[in-house]
This record gives structure tokens, C-alpha cells and sequence, in this order.
């Protein structure tokens, strides 16, 4: 029997006996994916069920931890909503990630929070499409809900360059890329095991027509034309009674839904609240099937805006399920589902004469109805679970990076071959060496078979004196320590070489924070390695000053490697070397050999980003260690600098620019 992958499915929802849509779905593909692999469900809440074949581990949101020992022990990673935020370690994962797109929570939030103000919307928006971005840039397969939300998510990727000839060649449909995964339904049929509404629910008695409505009452969804239509039918008919499951949800995370509030106030205003129309705080994954099968029809409404386009009504599976016969607004992919499999009506938005009329016309017509179920019940056998979810099964049996992102990482690990060429030798003799940052941690056997003790923290640990985090055994089984990982630092450590790694920092504040923290780690005659962002350029310090500076004839200036330059004088750092690790990139090299020069830049965003800004130099603490006698010539020296740095940026950046005119003219 082939060995079977790890895979770590990360839900962003709740799991327990109250689930919504994205946690069901969850839980049920860990339910088939337990048959081909050993699948890991991680959680934000408590457990409160058992996997039954699968391991379910919780995680916390304030806790990067908690989900990096899972990340690290599995081969596959599935994420899908806000993780990305709450963990942006993933963004740098090397290993197969899938990407969860069912939800298009960009389209959901333009609805959730359309009553705010725009400066509010517009913050929540960039967030989320920040977020998606990354989504997008990071994934190797991507799964949706639909063929209609697949063009959607299509467009977006060619957008962010996923749709290149790289992942053409892969495969010429982009199925390998991206395929859909819908929501489905259980294996088993429903069971009806106890009364739950009629005759039991007050109000509702045991002969009384129910309609319905299963699931929450989202902000993006019409609870409104139902209940208008119930109050039409009430002049006609006196045993229709709307039933809303979910006005609740399950994470105590989420704001209560504003629709879900007038929904309320409308049926109290109509005299029909607790007597027509009623509303449930939330009815449990198991305990549904008995809310479903003593109802008479099932209903999705919405009004008429861009998330309806590219929704999935996971509600309406479920009344399939049940063999619920459907009314639904027009609009979304379930549309045709419904029309062409006849399992019910489909209503204009917003309308709800045309709804009464319809919810009529189905409970009057007991053929109709009957035909409705027969269809529902052919049609369930598509929506399995086991049958929609083989894309994500297949996936996870033989998992690849993508083809884009495979030349990406290959080019990484030639770069850090590199890295550790030129950073090795500042190393040498070192007895006891930090490592901070997580791209670092390669170097750790190198430097272990040079006899050297390795320990190793994380960015976020230094800057904030958090504990050190352990790191697994590099590749080939050479463990820097007996237990085969790198050894946690304890606060009080002092180091013979410190590196580290600032590509990631936030400005000149938190690098200036970053260099002191280390400086603090490092014994009198310790080596500070500093690896900046922008250009792969490694500056080689030491305290105290006294060696005479190396400078490289004919290296390039940016602004980052002058940033540095600045940061480390101020701490009392003498510069020893600087090592420019330039690798040609992957895209550079594919286009090179086309074009010849292999350049992607367009010159008007060569000119929007020549690096004029200072106002990050301003955040540089450089006058707490200034001398009063000295000042004068500390300022004026350092003004100098800064003047012949954007001298020099200035010309450099205007001859490229003279260059890429020339060309073109050509």
C-alpha cells in the first residue's frame, strides 16, 4: 500500500455541533479525505466532536504557534478565508498549498457592511482584497464552488500573472490550476428521528404548511420579500408559517447581521412575529434533517448585486438533500440547477406578490411537488461529497507546487545557496551563532558541521522578547543539536555572530529596534550578519568599531542598503564588508530568452518608484547616541551622506530611465 500524504485542512469557522456553511464543508471534506490521506483538521474553537478517522487539533488566532507545528508536519496545506491575515507565515510556505475560493468574501463584505461609512468600506475592502491578493500569489491549486465563480477567479489570476505560459504548459484547460470543488451533501439520506415544529413549535400546528428558510440571515441575503409574501398570503391562506433556522451564528467572532435585525422588526410591525413567521437562534448539523423533512418547501432569497452572481446557496443542497422542493431568486449558479433539473420555481429579486403567488402554486399542486422530490432525489447522487470533492482528492494524493511556483522556488534555494556562500565565511570560527528569521534557518547544518551551536528566533521574538520558537531538522538528517532541532535562546544568550535576517521589516523604526536587539545577543567582538530588503545585499558589521572599512569598487546604492549603513553606524557598528547577492530571477531569465534583455519594468513605474522619501531616515534615533561636542560635524556628516546618496540614486535611476527610451524608440 503507497504511503499516504500528511494534509492539514485549516478551517477559518467554527466546527462543533452548530456549524455554518464553511465550517460543514470543512468537516466533511476531512470526512472523505480521511480515506486517502492522514488528514489533520485544524480548528479556531475547542472540539467538542470526535474525528472519526481524522485528527481534529485547535488553534488560536493570537497564537502563531499553535498552527506552525501543524503546518510543518504536513506535506499539504488547504486554507481558504481570512487565514492569511491571522498567520502570514504561510505566505512563505514551500510546500503544496491548496486554496479554498468557495467563499468570495470580497463580493460578501461590499454587502455585510453597505450601511457604513465609506471611509470604514474602503478600509475593510483593501483589507480583503490585500488578502485575496495573497491568496492568489501563494497557491498551487485553487478550488470554487462553481464554473461561474471559476471564470471569476480566472480573471483574477491572470490578473495577478498566475495565467502565464509557465502553467499553460502544465496543462492547457488550468484544471490543474484551478477546479471546482462545490459544496455537497452527505453520503446518508436524513433521517427523521423526532418532532421539532409542528405541534411542537407554539403556533404551529401539526397540519400548518412550513416554509423554510435554512440558514442564517446574512446582510447579502433578502429575509424581507418572504416575509411580505407571508403577509400577502395571510389574507388567503391561514396555515403558511416562515421558518428562519439561524439568526445566531455559532462564532461568537462575528457581528450580529443587520438584515437579521429588520427581518425581526418587519414581522413584529406586520403582527405576524410568533405567529406566521418565526425565528430560531440556530439548529444543530445533526439535529437539521428534522427541521427539513417536516417542512413543506424550502427558500433562498437575495437581492439583486454582484455577490448574487457569484454565490453558492449551500441552503438550497441541503433541500435537495431533503427532498424540499425549491423557491429561489433568480440570479446566482443555482439558478440553473433548479430550472433544468425541475426541482422547483425561480422569482425575480424583490418581488413578493410574484413569491406569494409562487409559494402558492407549489403547496396547491401536490403533483407538482411530487415530481419535485423524484428529480431532488436523482440529482443528490452528483452532489455527493465524495463525488465533488475528487479534484481536492487527487490533488492531495499527488500534490505538485505549481508550475509558476516551482521556478520561483527553485530560484530561492540557488539565491540561498548563494546567501550562504558569501555569509559562511564572516562565520568561521564562530562558537555559539543566533540565526533570526525564519529563511535563515537553512544555514543551520552548514554552520553545525563547522562545530558551531545554532540556536534560532523568529523576527516577531526578537522585537518583542517573546520565547524562541523550535525549528525542524534541516534536510539530509544533520541536526544542529542531539535532539535534531535548533535549540530555543534564552533571553540572557550572548552570541559569537549574530544574523539577521530584515527583509520583512517594516521601516527604519523596526529595523533600527531590530539591529539593537541584536546588538544585545552579541558578545564585545561579536559579527552582526544584516540581510536587507530590496537588492539581496548582506552587510557584515562589528562592535566595537576600529577595523577599517571594505567597500566593494563599483557595487550599486539603493536606498536600503544606505538605510542600513546608517542604522548600523548609529548603533556603533563598524561596517567590515559588503556582499551583493545578485541572482538572475526566474521570470528574468524565461524572458531573457526572448527578448534579449529580459526586462519587465514599464518606465512610468520606474519613475513613480525612484526612492526620494527621507521621511523614513527622520525615524532613526541617530541623535540619542550623538556627542553634544560633536554635533555639528555628526550632522553635517550625515547630511552629506544623504545627499550623495540621492545623488547617486538620482542618477542611476534617470540613466535606466534614458536607457528604456532609447530602446523603445528603436
Amino acid at each position: 500500500m503507497a504511503e499516504r500524504n500528511k494534509v492539514l485542512l485549516i478551517s477559518y469557522d467554527v466546527i462543533g455541533p452548530n456549524m455554518a456553511g464553511p465550517g460543514v464543508r470543512y468537516f466533511e471534506l476531512a470526512r472523505v479525505l480521511r480515506e486517502y490521506c492522514l488528514l489533520t483538521l485544524a480548528i479556531p474553537n475547542a472540539p467538542q466532536i470526535e474525528g472519526d478517522g481524522f485528527r481534529i487539533a485547535q488553534y488560536s488566532m493570537e497564537q502563531e504557534s499553535s498552527l506552525k507545528e501543524l503546518v510543518e508536519e504536513s506535506q499539504v496545506v488547504v486554507i481558504q478565508g481570512h487565514i492569511l491575515h491571522f498567520f502570514p507565515f504561510l505566505k512563505s510556505l514551500r510546500k503544496p498549498v491548496v486554496v479554498d475560493l468557495y467563499n468570495p468574501f470580497l463580493l460578501e463584505s461590499l454587502e455585510m457592511y453597505g450601511d457604513g461609512s465609506c471611509g470604514e468600506r474602503m478600509r475593510i475592502n483593501q483589507g480583503n482584497l490585500a488578502i485575496l491578493k495573497d491568496q492568489l500569489a501563494l497557491g498551487d491549486f485553487f478550488i470554487c464552488a462553481s464554473e461561474k465563480q471559476r471564470d471569476l477567479w480566472i480573471g483574477m489570476l491572470a490578473a495577478e500573472g498566475r495565467i502565464n505560459p509557465l502553467t499553460r504548459d502544465q496543462d492547457k484547460t488550468f484544471r490543474r490550476l484551478i477546479d471546482v470543488v462545490t459544496f455537497g451533501l452527505p453520503q446518508e439520506k436524513p433521517r427523521y428521528i423526532r418532532r421539532v415544529l409542528k405541534g411542537v413549535l407554539s403556533g404551529i400546528g401539526e397540519k400548518d404548511k412550513v416554509i423554510l428558510w435554512g440558514g442564517g440571515i446574512w446582510n447579502w441575503l433578502d429575509p424581507i420579500t418572504p416575509i411580505k409574501a407571508v403577509s400577502e398570503l395571510a389574507s388567503i391562506r391561514k396555515d403558511v408559517r416562515l421558518v428562519f433556522l439561524g439568526t445566531k451564528h455559532p462564532d461568537p467572532r462575528l457581528p450580529e447581521m443587520e438584515r437579521c435585525s429588520q427581518a425581526i422588526q418587519l414581522s413584529r410591525e406586520l403582527g405576524l412575529l410568533d405567529r406566521q413567521v418565526f425565528f430560531l437562534e440556530w439548529v444543530s448539523y445533526q439535529d437539521r434533517q428534522n427541521y427539513l423533512l417536516e417542512s413543506d418547501i424550502g427558500i433562498s432569497c437575495h437581492p439583486e448585486h454582484l455577490e448574487t452572481r457569484f454565490s453558492f446557496r449551500t441552503r438550497i443542497l441541503d433541500y435537495i438533500w431533503a427532498g424540499l422542493p425549491v423557491i429561489a431568486t433568480e440570479g446566482d449558479a443555482m439558478e440553473e440547477v433548479i430550472r433544468g433539473n425541475e426541482i422547483g420555481k425561480t422569482v425575480r429579486p424583490g418581488d413578493p406578490l410574484e413569491l406569494a403567488e409562487t409559494i402558492n402554486l407549489l403547496l396547491e399542486d401536490n403533483s407538482l411537488r411530487a415530481r419535485c422530490r423524484e428529480n431532488e432525489e436523482n440529482l443528490a447522487e452528483k452532489y455527493r461529497w465524495e463525488v465533488v470533492a475528487q479534484p481536492l482528492v487527487q490533488f492531495c494524493q499527488q500534490p505538485t507546487l505549481a508550475a509558476d511556483r516551482k521556478v520561483i522556488m527553485d530560484f530561492l534555494k540557488e539565491a540561498e545557496g548563494e546567501r550562504e556562500e558569501r555569509i559562511l565565511p564572516y562565520l568561521k570560527g564562530c562558537g555559539k551563532v543566533l540565526l533570526v528569521g525564519e529563511e535563515l534557518k537553512g544555514m543551520a547544518a552548514s554552520l553545525a558541521r563547522e562545530g558551531a551551536q545554532v540556536q534560532c528566533l523568529d523576527i516577531e521574538d526578537i522585537l518583542w522578547d517573546g520565547p524562541a520558537r523550535r525549528a525542524p531538522a534541516p534536510e539530509g538528517g544533520i541536526a544542529p543539536t542531539p535532539e535534531g532541532g535548533i535549540v530555543p535562546a534564552p533571553e540572557g544568550d550572548v552570541y559569537d555572530a549574530v544574523c539577521v535576517s530584515a527583509r520583512k521589516s517594516s521601516g527604519a523604526g523596526e529595523l533600527h529596534d531590530l539591529v539593537g536587539r541584536a546588538k544585545r545577543r552579541l558578545k564585545e567582538e561579536g559579527v552582526l550578519c544584516l540581510l536587507l530588503p530590496g537588492v539581496s545585499e548582506s552587510l557584515v558589521g562589528t562592535e566595537p568599531a576600529g577595523k577599517q572599512e571594505k567597500v566593494q569598487p563599483g557595487r550599486r546604492w539603493d536606498r536600503e542598503t544606505f538605510l542600513g549603513e546608517l542604522v548600523l553606524r548609529d548603533q556603533d557598528f563598524e561596517i567590515l564588508a559588503r556582499e551583493e547577492i545578485v541572482a538572475e530571477g526566474p521570470l528574468e531569465r524565461t524572458m531573457a530568452t526572448g527578448s534579449g534583455k529580459g526586462k519587465l519594468d514599464n518606465v512610468l513605474d520606474r519613475i513613480s518608484i525612484i526612492p526620494l522619501d527621507i521621511s523614513s531616515f527622520e525615524q532613526i534615533r541617530l541623535l540619542s547616541r550623538f556627542d553634544i561636542l560633536r554635533i555639528r560635524k555628526s550632522y553635517n556628516e550625515t547630511m552629506k551622506a544623504i545627499n550623495n546618496n540621492l545623488h547617486l540614486q538620482l542618477n542611476h535611476e534617470l540613466n535606466q530611465i534614458n536607457q528604456q527610451l532609447r530602446d523603445r524608440l528603436l
